[in-house]
């Protein structure tokens, strides 16, 4: 089990809501690497293609609380993430919709 499952497995135990356990819980662990209105989605993953093509290793920075009162943890913006997210970035900004 990756180290979030296990780390996200304890938190309602502690009375403490996640992703996992709130709304519809369809929720996965993530890293958002772009953000828009509208994406299309056959296009956006024909344009990126695997992600991330090398595994990124994560080292977590800060926990922080969203509006719902759901627990998320911020990640150190590595190179290796960096360089990720802009290739994201740069193979589906033509296609994006806002933001």
């Amino acid at each position: 089990m990756p180290p979030y499952g296990k780390f996200g497995k304890r938190l309602p135990h502690k009375g403490l809501p996640s992703l996992a356990t709130l709304t519809h819980r369809l929720h996965q662990p993530h890293v958002s690497l772009t953000v828009a209105e509208f994406l299309p989605v056959r296009d956006a993953l024909d344009a990126v293609g695997a992600i991330p093509p090398q595994p990124i290793r994560f080292l977590i920075e800060a926990v922080g609380v969203f509006p719902q009162g759901a627990l998320f943890l911020a990640c150190v913006a590595s190179r290796d993430l960096l360089d990720e997210q802009r290739r994201v970035h740069n193979a589906v900004d033509s296609l994006a919709v806002g933001p």
